[in-house]
């Protein structure tokens, strides 16, 4: 059969031909007859030359027929697999199928050649059957390597399709025999989740692993953070505690512990647990701290740099863990320049180019430059910044999403480039460093470890953190930009960072965009007259303290109610506020508990059903209070000394209103009360904030942008000189 090998169909289809009329009864030759002329194109005569042998009665078994045909199909599908032939292999391999529906490795096969042809579809006739034929299976009759393979490319390119996950959760049964399907449930349960925003089906990856593998962390720790993104805090904290009684290492510990820690914050009704889980965090973090490894593994650095997301919800002691975070930090770049030796030392090879003789290339490292704060906050700086000037590259740490949200697709048109780096750090850091990226900003802060990971690597000479949650206290970053408000006069001595002062506000929009309203006062028979406060921070945010107040308020003004919205437990959320009302003399029927809307522009087109607003403390509402401002509806916050007590208060200076601004508890239940009873100051202030969106610094995000790029061009003007010019109204410390 060298002229099949040679694709001379003709010759074959001529020679078969003759052998046939010198051997009628020889059946295989029917069997190349009909493979030539289907790979001519002539499919029915093909069929035809298949069936002939047997409407002739010239076989003396069928199945041995068949047998012997499939394999001469088998043995040639394989060979255009070989050569790349995706098409003439996918046709052979159709017809075997009609043969032998049954054979699952040709059905894997298909499976394959679907996806190497871009044309996968599960209602296809050749791919529909792969899952039943899986579920009915020995592993005997499986080849491991392909099923394998096809898990791979099912994963990766089509996870969210239902069929997807049957077809995973049916293979599930093989698991002991497919070491590469845990990692590959792993990488899908992070991407969906944390990637794509696909949090339900993520966590059904997740669940799906752990049916095999109970007592796998990285699976356990992806769902107590999905099952939190879900609202489902008991999951969640049931989830990170089986964690933590697998944890032996000490690192492994404390990171365990700060799941359940962050879980039982973000839920906002385990006060004393809280209160014991952190105090135990402390004790771990100490005993860290003192032995002080140098040989921990990158996941346990990575899983280190989030600790600081939970104290700053619960305490306003700066002064006291900024100092001690500062030393984790200090601790995970240090481990980090161990095990990452190679390439910090590729990366600090890189020689910085005269100051003027190039754009300055700026990077920004985010996952969340899309429908997020993030994605809301940065838009200025992509909007007005000065092409001539500046060349801004932009890296998401996740994959491309399958339907980039509009606001994504914004950043991605507006950028240079962009980068989409899986969650891989070492890949992300390598393509800022080949970019030649000249400043890297950090949008992201210490939610993400991924971020951490690329800052401590020092792919790019200056790096900048702004936004996001904090300044991270890694000795790799240089600047944390802030402006004279945000943080008090001594913050310099706890933060590692130079603190970049902006002149006016460290952020800056435009304004926000906001649907008509659809809830109103007579939907809970509420008369004008009366006063609406609202309190519309997550449950993460509340502590008693501060409920205790906001209750203290609603009792000393007349004809009041507290509407309370937040992403949280409903259930504990409405028992919580309503066990705190009672305890001081406040009727329930003074609450109101509003639902999660599904929009932001919904979200602040029903803001103005508040008269005032109330804020939490020790942490603030950031761009949730610069929606409350741009509805033009009164604030009252309380001051405190760390970042995120003091967002409130700097936009509201930058607004130019102080009523509302307090600096103790007294103060806050003092500015409630007034603003509460006194109609014509909240009309003030109301008139205050209208006059504000024509002059504010804080709504004039071209201005900002004009700031940031001052700041941008001195920080590499002092990179490169070494000489410090501080452009008119900035500050450093």
């Amino acid at each position: 059969m060298d002229a099949l090998d040679r694709q001379d169909y003709a010759q074959v289809i001529e020679g078969c031909q003759k052998t046939i009329e010198i051997e009628p009864l020889e059946p295989i030759y029917y069997g190349y007859l009909g493979l030539a002329l289907l790979l001519q194109g002539e499919e029915t005569e093909a069929q035809m030359a298949w069936m002939a042998p047997i409407l002739e009665e010239s076989v003396e078994s069928i199945e041995s027929y068949y047998g012997d045909l499939i394999n001469i199909l088998e043995s040639h599908a394989t060979a255009k697999e070989d050569q790349q032939q995706w098409m003439d292999a996918w046709l052979i391999r159709g017809y075997i199928q009609e043969f032998q529906p049954d054979n699952i490795k040709n059905s894997l096969a298909l499976c394959q050649l679907a996806f190497k042809q871009e044309c996968f579809s599960w209602d296809s006739p050749q791919i529909e059957p792969l899952t039943h034929l899986i579920s009915q299976a020995t592993i005997d009759e499986i080849n491991v390597e392909q099923l394998q393979d096809v898990l791979d490319l099912v994963l990766s390119r089509v996870p969210g399709l239902p069929q997807s996950f049957n077809f995973v959760e049916q293979c599930l049964v093989y698991a002991d025999y497919l070491p590469k399907l845990l990692p590959l449930l792993r990488v899908t349960a992070r991407n969906l989740g944390f990637g794509q925003d696909m949090y339900s089906l993520a966590i059904d990856y997740a669940e799906l692993g752990r049916q095999a593998w109970p007592k796998d962390p990285t699976l356990l720790s992806f769902l107590s953070g999905l099952y939190r993104f879900t609202r489902d805090y008991e999951k969640s904290i049931g989830a990170a505690k089986d964690l933590f009684a697998l944890q032996e290492e000490l690192a492994d510990r404390l990171y365990a512990n700060h799941a359940i820690l962050q879980s039982l914050v973000a839920a906002g009704s385990y006060e004393q647990e809280i209160k014991a889980t952190l105090e135990h965090q402390n004790v771990l973090l100490g005993q860290l701290l003192q032995e002080w490894p140098l040989n921990l593994e990158r996941h346990q650095v990575r899983c280190l740099f989030i600790l600081l997301l939970s104290p700053p919800h619960l305490e306003d002691r700066p002064q006291y863990n900024k100092p001690i975070f500062n030393q984790l930090m200090s601790l995970c770049q240090e481990n980090i320049e161990i095990y990452g030796a190679d390439k910090r030392k590729k990366y600090q090879a890189k020689t910085p180019a005269k100051i003027g003789s190039k754009k300055i290339k700026i990077g920004f490292l985010s996952t969340h430059l899309k429908r997020h704060a993030i994605g809301f906050l940065a838009w200025g700086l992509y909007e007005y910044f000065n092409g001539d000037r500046f060349e801004f590259n932009t890296y998401y740490g996740a994959g491309l999403p399958q339907k980039p949200d509009a606001w994504q697709s914004w950043y991605i048109k507006k950028s240079n480039k962009v980068f989409y780096g899986e969650h891989d750090s070492y890949k992300l850091a390598d393509k800022i460093n080949e970019d030649k990226i000249d400043i890297l900003i950090d949008l992201d802060s210490v939610t993400l470890d991924l971020n951490c990971e690329i800052l401590a690597l020092k792919p790019a000479p200056i790096q900048i953190s702004w936004l996001g949650f904090d300044a991270s206290g890694l000795p790799a970053v240089d600047y944390f930009l802030g402006d004279p408000y945000v943080l008090p006069e001594q913050a310099q001595s706890y933060y590692s960072e130079k603190i970049w002062r902006l002149p006016h506000t460290y952020v800056a929009v435009n304004g926000f965009t906001a649907n008509n309203p659809t809830v109103h006062r007579q939907d809970f028979d509420i008369s004008s007259d009366a006063v609406i406060f609202l309190t519309s921070q997550r449950a993460a945010k509340r502590n008693r303290r501060m409920t205790e107040l906001q209750m203290q308020i609603l009792g000393n003004v007349p004809h009041s109610y507290l509407f309370i919205k937040g992403a949280g437990q409903q259930d504990a959320l409405q028992a919580w506020f309503l066990e705190i009302a009672e305890s001081m003399g406040i009727t329930g029927d003074r609450l109101r508990f509003l639902p999660l809307y599904p929009s932001d522009e919904e979200h602040r087109g029903n803001l103005p059903i508040a008269d005032v607003v109330l804020d939490t403390y020790p942490y603030n509402g950031a761009t949730t209070t610069l929606e409350v401002l741009w509805m033009e509806i009164p604030l009252v916050t309380r001051v405190g000394k760390q970042f995120a007590s003091r967002n409130s208060y700097t936009f509201l200076v930058n607004a130019g209103v102080s009523e509302g601004i307090a600096w103790t508890d007294e103060e806050y239940v003092e500015w409630g009360i007034r603003l509460g009873t006194d109609e014509d100051l909240r009309k003030q202030v109301t008139w205050k904030l209208k006059k504000a969106k024509h002059h504010s610094p804080l709504w004039n995000a071209r201005q900002f942008t004009q700031e940031v790029e001052s700041a941008f061009q001195s920080m590499w003007h002092y990179y490169v000189t070494g000489d410090l010019e501080l452009p008119s109204g900035h500050t450093l410390g």
